[in-house]
């Protein structure tokens, strides 16, 4: 049916209960032209009702969310999270000069909103016989070089190394050894700096002169929980691990492309051990000192449990749903295929996820007419998420998240630990 000069076209709308397209039968689409036309009617007619009416709509509607753990920032965040679960019918549009919408897709972040973000250390290999390198020593290096980020990788990391090597406060009552300087932080690929003035450590703690014994053996060995394993690379004759022996040391610790970037060849034999951990959705992390690979961190963070459950009901409301992060793709789509969601968009560094969004709202994914322009919202917490929360059509951020990304988004869930709060 066409409605006014050749340039009007009727076009299909989307079906939110299962998210396919089917055509609007003619007395539906009578009726809705018609309501539609009477309330455009009233607004001009008398706007005065519509400007009383709408600020009690929004100070209710924000009232029951705030009820039910939802911060919501005002109307127009309240309005596009309205267009996620109802959608918005069609009629008619100038095919020269209309830009429709239609509402389809929602991104979450994966550290810290579709999982826990409390990452813990699981698994520590060492690459190097503890002959030349105290495990001690390796652990106290690591953890003073991740002490400068607040990265939730490196956060798990010193919580580890403080749980293991408890001797740094009973022994010397501070929480630093040592000196970490020319630090240079790369957000979403890992952290370069030099560490000195560790001479002050113990060799004889019980507890890790203990696990330098059985690694030695080649025996198992677990510390707080931890597994820590040998696989020692046979070199050439010492492989540089003389060098070790005293600092400084140049730490490197972040993942393959990090590495790459500072020429440090990674060992076939922590290739393997990295991609049999991140099938199982772990994070992995590499630790390099004076350009020589001597660990690798494998770092589990849990699904949050109403995960699952939260993408089955947003697809059944016929929402696209897309995983966005920083990790590699394999760590990424094993946690994608546990919580159900198809379409994953791994190594995505944090200046990139902006991009991604606006890409999205430009594209579309179900729509097949080139001028439909997709409502995006974007779950995040963290503060690499805060661009991505701004450019989203609706930003939803958690509560135990940064501030910024609190700041960044029109729709605040309070209860972080409940995804099904979502307000659609």
């Amino acid at each position: 049916m066409y409605v006014g000069p050749g340039h009007f076209l009727r076009l299909r709308y989307f079906n939110s209960c299962n998210g396919s397209l089917c055509d609007i039968v003619n007395h539906e689409l009578i009726y809705r032209f018609s309501f539609e036309s009477a309330i455009t009617v009233l607004a001009i007619a008398c706007p005065c009702a519509l400007g009383l009416a709408t600020p009690t709509a929004v100070m209710v509607g924000t009232g029951v969310g705030a009820l039910h753990g939802i911060l919501i920032k005002g109307g127009e965040a309240l309005q596009n999270a309205c267009k996620v679960c109802c959608g918005l019918m069609v009629i008619c549009v100038d095919i020269k000069e209309a830009h429709l919408t239609t509402v389809n897709v929602v991104v979450f972040d994966k550290t810290g909103t579709i999982t826990s973000g409390k990452a813990k250390v699981s698994k520590v290999v060492l690459f190097m016989p503890p002959e030349h390198f105290h495990l001690e020593k390796l652990l106290t290096i690591i953890g003073l070089a991740e002490t400068t980020s607040e990265h939730p990788v490196a956060v798990a990391i010193t919580s580890f190394v403080k749980q293991v090597c408890n001797f740094v406060l009973h022994f010397l009552q501070t929480d630093i050894v040592g000196v970490c300087s020319t630090m240079e932080n790369s957000v979403g690929r890992g952290i370069n700096c030099l560490v000195s003035g560790v001479s002050l450590v113990k060799e004889n703690i019980e507890s890790l002169a203990l696990c330098n014994k059985m690694l030695q053996s080649g025996l198992p060995v677990s510390c707080d929980g931890v597994n820590l394993l040998l696989n020692a690379v046979k070199r050439h004759k010492d492989g540089g691990l003389g060098l070790l022996t005293s600092g400084p040391w140049k730490v490197l610790i972040g993942n393959r492309e990090w590495m790459q970037t500072h020429r440090v060849t990674v060992d076939p034999a922590a290739e393997e051990f990295m991609r049999s951990e991140e099938q199982l959705g772990h994070i992995v992390v590499l630790c390099a000192i004076n350009e020589i690979v001597v660990s690798t961190i494998s770092i589990v963070d849990t699904i949050k449990p109403e995960a699952p459950l939260t993408v089955y009901l947003l697809k059944k409301m016929g929402l696209d749903v897309i995983l966005l992060t920083g990790d590699n793709l394999r760590t990424a789509s094993a946690v994608a295929r546990k919580v159900g969601i198809e379409s994953v968009f791994a190594e995505v560094l944090p200046s990139q996820k902006k991009s991604k969004i606006e890409e999205l709202q430009k594209n579309g994914l179900k729509v097949d007419v080139d001028f439909f322009h997709s409502v995006v919202c974007m779950v995040g917490d963290g503060i690499n998420d805060g661009p991505a929360l701004a450019a989203s059509d609706i930003g939803i951020a958690i509560a135990s998240g940064s501030d910024i990304a609190m700041q960044s988004a029109g729709i605040v869930l309070i209860n972080a630990s409940d995804l099904l709060l979502l307000p659609f």
